[in-house]
């Protein structure tokens, strides 16, 4: 099932798109294909609380919630010639 915004695009801005500059077929018009979300944490360092508000901040904006992150295995404990 495809996003609203997805679909939004697909029946709004296409034809809007298409009639502004003169594309004759629907496949000529530009497609987004990733959208990226960035911000800078450099209040972090001197804040711990920056970090909470951050991630609220992405998730009232994105509408996904946090991201776990982290790493499975500990980059030290980590053997490349152990494996096998």
């Amino acid at each position: 099932m495809a996003s609203a915004l997805k679909e939004r695009y697909r029946r709004e801005v296409i034809s809007a798109l298409q009639k502004e500059f003169n594309y004759k077929n629907p496949m000529q018009v530009p497609s987004v294909n990733k959208v990226v979300v960035n911000i800078g944490l450099g209040e972090v360092i001197q804040n711990a609380k920056a970090m909470e508000a951050a991630v609220a901040d992405l998730a009232a904006i994105t509408g996904r919630p946090k991201f776990g992150g982290g790493s499975a295995i500990p980059a030290s404990g980590w053997d490349a010639r152990a494996a096998g």
